[in-house]
């Protein structure tokens, strides 16, 4: 199974992370890496995630993945409640991983908050290290 498949069901089973990440349609504005042009322009609010970094501990029977999941809203308090309610669903996170991915701990690593301009969005981009047997 695969730890993004976990990652974008868990975000997308969050209520607090539905009610704002909603499409309208049924479906939720989760992506990986990017946001296309034309949905920039329709909706408010997105998560992106990507895998930045992936080790294997030999020793121990380990696989260390880190994500960056980008909270990213038009609003600036909206963005602040889509990066605590990542932070509330992620860190310390132990157990099935969205029906997809057995994770024995999670730890948030960073976060800090951008702005860009050219877009108007308000981003905070949030690290969270991943570590499955």
């Amino acid at each position: 199974m695969s730890i993004r498949a976990g990652i974008y069901n868990a975000i997308k089973e969050d209520p607090t992370l539905l009610a704002i990440l909603n499409d309208g349609d049924g479906g939720v504005n989760v992506y990986p890496h990017k946001i296309g042009e034309e949905l920039l322009k329709q909706f408010n609010n997105f998560i992106t995630y990507e895998e930045i970094n992936k080790r294997i501990d030999y020793f121990c029977n380990y696989s260390i993945c880190i994500f960056q999941l980008n909270a990213i809203s038009k609003n600036y308090d909206d963005s602040q409640v889509l990066a605590s309610a990542i932070t509330d669903l992620f860190n310390g996170f132990r157990g099935n991983l969205g029906g997809k991915q057995m994770v024995s701990r999670t730890i948030q690593i960073g976060q800090f908050e951008l702005y860009d301009k050219e877009t108007d969005f308000y981003i905070s981009p949030i690290e969270i290290k991943f570590i499955i047997k």
